[in-house]
């Protein structure tokens, strides 16, 4: 029981959704060549895995910081969970903020592009922040 508990443990995940002036929130597409071209069902909410010991709040502004480039500060409000399909449980949380979206600075990821190319190429873990 216990393996258990700690697979579902590795699989929640926390995120903040950014509001401005209460009547928009942040969403992101994800960057790579895998999601090139497709937005239908691509967008969804800066979100992370919460480490071993880490708070979820300060994973979910971790993980903003790290999408985004900028670190979002002040009261958060809980927006409660929601389950994806694949099981994770995310911890969704709003914050009011007048951070512009156009200046979104992501951070990179690496993969091998093209397919048993063996070349590794860098790709923005997002690539558009509305």
């Amino acid at each position: 029981m216990r393996d258990g508990f700690a697979q579902i443990a590795k699989r929640r995940a926390s995120s903040v959704s950014r509001t401005r002036h209460q009547s928009r929130s942040v969403a992101r597409s994800p960057g790579g060549p895998f999601w090139q071209s497709k937005d239908d069902g691509a967008w969804s909410i800066p979100k992370g895995l919460i480490g071993a010991g880490e708070a979820p709040l300060y994973a979910a502004r971790r993980q903003f910081a790290e999408e985004t480039g900028y670190d979002l500060d002040g009261v958060f409000l809980p927006l409660g969970e929601a389950r994806q399909p694949g099981g994770k449980v995310v911890q969704a949380r709003a914050i009011e903020d007048d951070w512009d979206p156009a200046l979104v600075r992501s951070n990179t990821f690496e993969m091998e592009w093209p397919p048993r190319s063996g070349r590794l190429r860098a790709f923005p873990e997002i690539d558009q922040a509305a």
